[in-house]
This record gives structure tokens, sequence and C-alpha cells, in this order.
């Protein structure tokens, strides 16, 4: 059976032998056919247009700055700058754009390079136990002269050319329940340090003999870093528990 080809004209004829709504009918439907087929050739040509200027059109990291017709090209973007174990390092043009990853038990000192050119920014992030130090070689970070950035702390960090800014992306945030101090309870110590620096200190909340303690000077005790300084030195052997997040 031969294969129905579309029409490329009006319907030219009428058919006198037929009702006038089978005629109509016809009519309507050669017609709307002869109307698809021409809409489908425009669509076509629309596409292949889209494709071949698609196909022309490099693709690149340049965005445009300061709504002039100049890209600023982004060497970094989307890539990893892993730094772990490494205690010191200075950002360089290859990082605009790019993810640091600093991770180390010691404390990281970062020198963030105020001679780059901007515009500039890039992703920093501490995975490690070690307090990781922004400091600018010129200019402030943030009004200062230096940023520490704890364990699990990220920022966006952008230089404008003069100083530096950050802002806080999600932390992860840890846990602890139910940890005991060091030194031990003898009676007599009243100053006991904990394994991370509660974060936000508040978050710190102590137990002993199962009694909830009351932070503060004048109650139970007071916190600094993690550190934990008693009113009273705790009872030999008895229970001294801490929760907190950090």
């Amino acid at each position: 059976m031969s294969t129905l080809q579309p029409p490329t004209f009006r319907f030219p004829f009428a058919l006198r032998d037929q009702p006038h709504e089978v005629q109509q009918a016809h009519i309507f439907a050669f017609n709307a056919v002869l109307d698809l087929q021409r809409a489908i050739g425009s669509l076509k040509g629309q596409i292949n247009n889209i494709t071949t200027t698609a196909s022309t059109t490099s693709t690149t990291t340049e965005i445009s700055v300061g709504g002039g017709s100049s890209g600023t090209s982004f060497p970094g973007l989307g890539g990893v700058n892993d730094q772990t174990g490494n205690t010191a390092y200075t950002v360089s043009a290859g990082d605009n754009g790019v993810l640091l990853i600093l991770n180390d038990a010691s404390p990281v000192a970062v020198t963030l390079n105020s001679g780059l050119a901007p515009p500039y920014f890039s992703f920093i992030t501490n995975f490690g136990a070690g307090t990781v130090t922004l400091t600018p070689t010129a200019g402030l970070i943030n009004g200062n002269a230096s940023l520490a950035l704890l364990q699990h702390q990220s920022v966006y960090v952008v230089f404008n050319g003069t100083n530096w800014k950050t802002t806080d992306l999600l932390p992860v945030v840890n846990f602890i329940d139910n940890e005991t101090p060091t030194p031990a309870v003898d009676g007599v110590t009243t100053v006991f340090t904990l394994a991370h620096t509660p974060n936000p200190s508040t978050s710190a909340k102590g137990y002993l003999e199962g009694l909830r303690l009351n932070p503060g000077v004048g109650n139970d005790f007071t916190i600094s870093g993690a550190t934990i300084t008693m009113a009273v030195a705790p009872p030999a052997g008895q229970p001294f528990l801490w929760d907190y997040r950090y």
C-alpha cells in the first residue's frame, strides 16, 4: 500500500456527489493537513538554526563584569584544590572560583594574596580539627586583620581589589553526648577540658550526679573555649558528663 503524501495545495475541487456537510469536513481536514505540514517545516528550520548556533558557540567560564562586553575568566570554576595535610597555603589566581579544602589536626595558615586581580572568589572549607586562619597580605577580611574557621566551617570568600569579604555556608554540625572531660574528678580539681570547643558555647550542658548544672558567673560553672571552670570541685567518683555541639 502506497504512503499518502501530505498535500501541497489547497483543496481545489468540490465533492458534488456528497452532502454539503461531508464536503465541508473533507475540505477542513485537507486544509488542516496542509497547515500542519507547513508548520512543521517552519519549526524544523528554526530548530536547525538553534542547533547550528549552539554548535558554533564555544563553552567558556567567562562572565561579563560591570555590565561591559568583556569577560573575566574564573579559571578554577568547578574545580577542587585539596590541601589536606598542608598547614600553610597561599591562594593564587588559579584558585579563582575553586573549592579550597583544608584538613589537618594542627592549625592551618591561609594567606589571601591581595595582589590578585579582582573580581575573585572561592569557597574555603575546614575539614580538620586544627583552626584555619585566613589572613590577607593587604586590606582586611570582614573588617578584621584575619578570620578563623573552625572544624566543618565553610565560607564563600570574595575579593574586590582592596578588602576581602566572607559569607558563612551551611556548616556540618557535630553533636557530643555524655562526654567525660579531663582530668577525672577528684574532689579538688575545678578546671576541666572538653575534647572540642562547643559552638555555640551555650550548647554546652553539664550534668553532675545526674543533675543539670547552671552556667554563668555565680552559678555552677563558666566556660571559655573548651575549658570548663567549676565553682565547686565535683566529688570524686561522681558521674560528670557533658553534651554539646561543635
